[in-house]
């Protein structure tokens, strides 16, 4: 799992105004259910809009589709596993 966006550049010193909201990619094929549950009772907890995108680990080591280009192209905080880690 990883956050990337303007909360990401931010977090690493990109100047800015706050980012309105944090857009987290998760890695894998969890339940679509549970991760968009899961980001509303973060977005409930910190007031802020969570964006969840769902990516598989074929889609992100293939890297060709237009989404993956963008996030893999800005900055990321892993915050769970890794991919290069087999996390």
């Amino acid at each position: 799992m990883a956050i990337f966006g303007f909360w990401a550049n931010r977090y690493l010193g990109e100047p800015g105004p706050p980012p309105n909201d944090i857009d987290v990619m998760v890695m894998g094929r969890p339940s679509r259910t549970d991760v968009y549950e899961a980001a509303e009772r973060v977005e409930a907890r910190l007031g802020i809009s969570v964006n969840p995108v769902i990516i598989t680990r074929d889609r992100w080591t293939q890297a060709t589709d237009p989404l993956v280009k963008q996030i893999r192209s800005s900055p990321l905080i892993w915050v769970k596993g890794h991919p290069e880690e087999g996390a």
